[in-house]
């Protein structure tokens, strides 16, 4: 039971983590195509 507890808190704190950095990573990516058309 713990485990699968852990196992969920784990994934659901990945999860969050990958929403929160992509964003940001597209964000740099864009910011960086920009710059190099301008």
């Amino acid at each position: 039971m713990f485990f699968f507890f852990k196992l969920f808190l784990t994934t659901h704190i990945s999860i969050s983590h990958i929403a929160i950095e992509l964003p940001h990573q597209f964000k740099k990516q864009v910011h960086r195509i920009l710059s190099v058309w301008l």
